[in-house]
């Protein structure tokens, strides 16, 4: 890995985790907003809408308590 170094942390402004039905299964995904962009990460995935809701519900208020004060918001599974 020839000049490949650290990758700069950005801070994030902003975080909302999604449940998103996916082949019949629950996926759950973090979309972050940064000063230079946004990022899309698909976290986990589950049998049921109910824990997929557990584990947004989890990862939102781990994204509130780095954000502090910013906005967080789980959104739910599309129909």
């Amino acid at each position: 890995m020839t000049g490949a170094g650290p990758r700069p942390v950005e801070e994030a402004l902003s975080a909302r985790a999604e449940v998103v039905e996916e082949n019949g299964r629950f996926v759950v995904y973090l979309d972050v907003v940064l000063a230079s962009g946004a990022v899309r990460r698909r976290l986990s995935e589950h049998p049921d809408r109910p824990r997929a809701q557990v584990a947004a519900r989890e990862y939102e208020r781990a994204a509130a308590r780095h954000l502090g004060d910013q906005p967080v918001q789980v959104v739910r599974a599309r129909p």
